[in-house]
């Protein structure tokens, strides 16, 4: 948590330059990173892939939900079905 308190505040630049589709694959390839690094029994793999786990939570609250408004916006959707989306999506 302390390391995605840290790299908010360059995250949020970060995906506007990288872009949100761009973001969205990094997430996933940080994603297997850190399972890759979960499974072998060292505690400096366990440190780091906890580190770049608190980068890949600022992802995955900013760049999959800004993606979406902006397709949907950009596509011309209806706004009511942006309205049951987000209500139905929401955990």
């Amino acid at each position: 948590f302390v390391t995605g308190a840290v790299t908010s505040p360059v995250t949020g630049p970060m995906v506007d330059k990288l872009g949100r589709k761009k973001a969205a694959l990094l997430y996933c390839f940080l994603e297997i990173i850190i399972n890759q690094l979960e499974q072998y029994p060292n505690i400096y793999g366990l440190i780091v892939s906890r580190m770049v786990g608190g980068i890949t939570t600022n992802l995955l609250q900013s760049v999959f939900e800004t993606w979406l408004d902006t397709e949907h916006r950009r596509r011309g959707f209806n706004d009511d079905q942006y309205e049951t989306i987000m209500r139905d999506t929401v955990v």
